[in-house]
């Protein structure tokens, strides 16, 4: 039976069994996902947009006149047409890679086409508008974010961030209900690790469902107001500096989400213009984070003046 979610901004149905924490939707799906086969021999088709290379998780990109395939090498195939996405299995493996690329890349890489921008950012909700954070990786975005939600601001979302932009005002769209975290993380919130299932049994981070038993989450479009770009910083207090309109473009651009496959496309001009449409439309600052958990009520305090 098939059910419907909303995720991204967008409504969508699909008999697929999600382990992700998906909110219901009441809404007209624009998408249909059929998921979870397993094809060994899978046959592909179309021009090659992107020849990624033969380690596990490289991901090529292929169009035929139908649709475009997504490849993550050993692991998965995607089908992505006007309103549909079909996703098989490569290798006869945990199906919850399957639910990882289709969440990320492949949802990245479907509502780019449809003219939604995807940045690598989280988002909360402060005041009336949306707040969101950039980092490198291990660069401090989702322990800000955490640090947030548990002083009482809403999550908008935790890793993947839409943006729409409607006669030259900037709006963020909502994720789903779920953070990744760390057990150091988790312990802003005095829960235990073990209580929460790892996201790959690789993995150390575990997924937190938001609004449950910790947290609240704000499903809703939202003005994006301001976007911070995370920098670690050895003073003993936070701050933020202005960025230039160029340097923060480079930043939008390398931290877009499912970038690889974007650079392949045939809409980079048309995406480098709505991005800079962004960098009119927002302030965006460089915000200098000190080290250590101990600092975080400070650095909360400071965005909450600073936003």
């Amino acid at each position: 039976m098939d059910s419907l979610y909303q995720i991204y901004g967008i409504s969508f149905k699909t008999s697929y069994p999600f382990s992700y924490n998906l909110l219901p939707s009441d809404q007209p799906p624009q998408l249909q996902f059929t998921g979870g086969g397993y094809c060994k021999n899978y046959l592909l088709q179309g021009k090659v947009l992107r020849q990624g290379g033969h380690n596990e998780g490289d991901i090529s990109l292929y169009r035929s006149q139908t649709h475009d395939t997504i490849i993550f090498e050993n692991i998965a195939a995607f089908e992505c047409g006007d309103d549909w996405i079909k996703g098989y299995m490569l290798m006869n493996q945990d199906q919850f890679l399957l639910e990882i690329c289709f969440i990320g890349h492949v949802l990245a890489y479907w509502l780019e086409r449809r003219g939604t921008l995807m940045l690598h950012a989280s988002s909360l909700k402060v005041r009336e508008g949306a707040v969101a954070f950039m980092a490198e990786s291990t660069g401090g975005k989702t322990t800000t974010a955490a640090a947030l939600l548990a002083a009482g601001y809403s999550l908008i979302t935790d890793d993947i961030l839409p943006v729409n932009i409607r006669h030259k005002d900037v709006f963020a769209s909502p994720g789903f209900p779920q953070m990744k975290l760390l057990p150091d993380q988790l312990e802003l919130f005095n829960q235990r690790a073990q209580d929460y299932d790892k996201i790959h049994p690789l993995f150390e981070k575990r997924r937190i469902p938001i609004g449950e038993s910790m947290g609240s989450f704000y499903n809703g479009e939202l003005p994006l107001k301001t976007l911070y770009l995370l920098d670690k910083s050895e003073t003993g207090e936070p701050y933020s500096s202005p960025v230039k309109s160029t340097e923060a473009l480079f930043a939008l651009i390398r931290h877009s989400f499912a970038a690889e496959l974007l650079d392949s496309g045939d809409r980079s001009r048309e995406r480098l213009n709505r991005l800079g449409e962004i960098v009119k439309g927002i302030e965006i600052k460089r915000l200098h984070i000190p080290r250590g958990y101990d600092k975080l009520p400070a650095l909360v305090d400071f965005i909450i003046q600073d936003a």
